[in-house]
């Protein structure tokens, strides 16, 4: 859509920017809008926000299959089991726990193919 360029449109254009330079329109909001402070949420609040959390990052992990966790070494095991126990007491700690490293770009099992393929460097026939 082509903007037409009327005499009009222009003065109103330049009014605006003069407005905007000056100041004004921002004046004119701060008048016009008050400032709202919102409470600091509750504790439990807090609690629920990172149980969702958990929820979105922590289990669609944690409930991947066999196939996937018998493609990890033992220390990636050990890392996954202190990752879980740690957002199993989230809502203790209020600390949301480190994904271990070799677990980013990967928190959904649509991932979980890649990470088949490059943890598991005894079989290269992987579909």
């Amino acid at each position: 859509m082509e903007l037409l360029k009327t005499e009009y449109t222009l003065n109103k254009y330049e009014a605006l920017r003069n407005q905007l330079k000056e100041g004004q329109i921002i004046r004119d909001l701060v008048d016009k809008y008050a400032i709202i402070e919102l409470p600091a949420p509750t504790g439990e609040e807090i609690k629920a926000n990172l149980r969702l959390q958990r929820e979105t990052e922590c289990f669609p992990v944690i409930n991947r299959g066999q196939l996937w966790y018998g493609s990890l070494t033992a220390q990636q095991i050990s890392d996954l089991q202190q990752w879980y126990n740690a957002w199993l007491n989230v809502t203790d700690t209020m600390q949301v726990p480190v994904k271990p490293i070799w677990l980013n770009g990967t928190n959904t099992t649509e991932n979980a193919g890649d990470i088949l393929h490059t943890n598991n460097t005894n079989n290269s026939n992987w579909l």
